[in-house]
């Protein structure tokens, strides 16, 4: 990744690029964005629009036989606002737009099909399990909009975050994040940060946990065209729940070390899709800083 920033009388412009690559995914990626301050510094208004030019690359494990193109356009808009010495309230909206693959290549989903072979002693009527490729729409439409507060606490030097995040696609899936964050300063170079995170989802209007009773025969055609169908469990409706803290020590001015302990919990909201399928997890995370 690289990035460059330049101030231009009462702007600020950025410009990224970024690239990765695996063994069954490549990305690249433009960001430019402009900021610019209102009312003596209190007011920041930022504007962004990004560009990721994608391959799902095929594997002898995937789905597809061929490399396939994935196209991603965003534009983002916030405000940030200083209400008090103490406190900031930030606002931030986004709309973007996927076209191409769309499709998890290595996901597969089941139906139990019945049909009728014919015997010596007549008609045999036979039941079978068969996998098909998911196909899901080979556009995607999405919006979100987060708004957030933060006010810093000087007795205690410390500084409460809360935070609200709205998703929504034209799959009929939305999403509502809510999080608090407490920032404590122990010393001047270590800090404490616990944080709690709750998130519920509503189903995208083609997730099946399987084919059987659907209404849809399933087939190996996963071009994006209707019919549509997923059984990844992160389309179904679910709550997530996260908590834990991250530890940060500041070890010198260009160096920060941090260790990060966090519990997820996830579990669904219908009747269709089974517990199993839902995880929970420990994590434990260590970074370094440098600025140079």
């Amino acid at each position: 990744m690289a990035a460059i920033e330049h101030e231009l009388n009462d702007y600020t412009l950025t410009f990224e690029y970024a690239h990765s690559k695996e063994e069954d995914y490549r990305s690249n990626a433009l960001t430019a964005k402009v900021s610019r301050e209102f009312n003596q510094k209190n007011t920041t208004v930022t504007a962004g629009v990004s560009h990721a030019f994608d391959k799902v690359l095929a594997t002898d494990f995937t789905n597809i036989f061929e490399d396939e193109g994935k196209d991603t356009l965003d534009f983002s808009v916030g405000v940030s606002q200083i209400l008090s010495r103490n406190t900031i309230f930030d606002f931030n909206f986004g709309y973007g737009y996927t076209e191409g693959y769309l499709a998890d290549p290595y996901r597969r989903i089941s139906q139990i099909q019945s049909f009728v072979i014919d015997t010596p002693f007549g008609p045999f009527p036979v039941m079978d399990t068969f996998d098909y490729a998911e196909n899901r729409p080979d556009e995607l439409h999405r919006f979100v909009a987060k708004a957030s507060v933060r006010h810093y606490f000087q007795r205690a030097d410390a500084a409460l975050k809360a935070s609200y995040r709205f998703y929504a696609n034209i799959d009929r899936l939305e999403g509502h994040t809510f999080a608090l964050k407490w920032i404590q300063q122990i010393t001047p170079q270590v800090s404490a940060t616990p944080y709690v995170r709750y998130y519920q989802q509503s189903s995208a209007d083609y997730y099946y946990s399987t084919l059987t009773d659907s209404g849809i025969n399933g087939s190996e055609l996963n071009d994006g065209t209707s019919p549509h169908y997923s059984s990844d469990y992160r389309l179904s409706a679910f709550d997530a729940f996260t908590y834990g803290v991250r530890l940060a020590w500041e070890v010198r001015p260009e160096l920060t070390l941090d260790l990060q302990l966090e519990r997820y919990e996830m579990t669904g909201r219908d009747s269709e899709t089974p517990d199993i399928f839902f995880p929970s997890a420990n994590v434990v995370s260590v970074g370094v800083q440098w600025n140079f």
